[in-house]
């Protein structure tokens, strides 16, 4: 079975950071997304005025890459604000059509520490202190009685590991996928699958976001992410270095 997760958090508490650690760690079982990178992919057709729309079409945008996904074991995290309980609801009621295990991650940190960070972004992607503030006294944080959830400080967020955050949520893996790694084990294949040039392209240029990521904090992991997906989308990249994929990278990132 596969899994649902939403990343919550106030405004530069670390969101993007934390989905793109534990995504370039884990390639081939995380699929993941926010509405930053929903809205500015699709800034010719999103409405400004409008963010209630666009929020539905993200919810369905989500919905509709599930639905066409195919492999059985799957770990979906979604990235946002929602700081209302509404925000998630449409995601809740996705993970049990779907039949996905469902669970919320709860970034916190103080409006202080979210000013300072977001002082350190790009001035196209820097949130107002009004804005910062208002969804700081607005939070609606999940309650357990009701969502599956945890709360992760900021020190946490920067260690976690994908097991850890599962395993305090109370989500395991399909347990069939477990006995099938254990007869893998057990009976390994006589011959390997060799991976094709967009699954080397693809793990090489998420390896090269998160060491970016790492290496310069004023960098947006965002916007970063947009411009890889831009990249792997081009033609004629498997010959080059992992010196001229970094610089097609960045170049895309400084046009975004």
């Amino acid at each position: 079975m596969s899994i649902l997760l939403l990343f919550m958090g106030l405004p530069a508490s670390g969101k993007s950071s934390l989905r793109l650690r534990l995504q370039t760690a884990h390639p081939e079982l995380i699929e993941s997304t926010s509405f930053d990178e929903f809205r500015m992919t699709m800034m010719q057709t999103c409405s400004t005025a409008n963010a209630r729309e666009n929020r539905k079409a993200f919810q369905r945008d989500v919905e509709s890459r599930i639905s066409a996904q195919s492999p059985a074991d799957k770990i979906w995290i979604i990235e946002d604000i929602f700081y209302l309980k509404s925000m998630r609801r449409p995601f809740s009621r996705i993970s049990r059509r779907r039949h996905l295990k469902y669970g919320v991650v709860n970034l916190k940190v103080s409006p202080f520490e979210a000013i300072r960070r977001n002082s350190g972004r790009n001035s196209d992607e820097k949130q107002r202190e009004e804005t910062i503030w208002r969804v700081f006294e607005e939070m609606e944080p999940p309650e357990h009685s009701t969502e599956i959830s945890i709360d992760l400080e900021h020190e946490e967020a920067g260690l976690i590991g994908l097991e850890e955050v599962l395993g305090r949520l109370g989500i395991r893996m399909n347990e069939r996928k477990d006995s099938e790694e254990l007869e893998m084990k057990k009976n390994p294949p006589t011959s390997s699958t060799v991976p094709s040039p967009l699954e080397i392209l693809d793990v090489k240029t998420r390896r090269l976001v998160s060491q970016l990521i790492q290496n310069d904090r004023f960098l947006d992991g965002r916007k970063l992410s947009v411009a890889r997906k831009m990249l792997i989308s081009s033609s004629d990249l498997n010959d080059l270095s992992d010196v001229e994929l970094k610089e097609k990278l960045l170049d895309l990132y400084d046009k975004l």
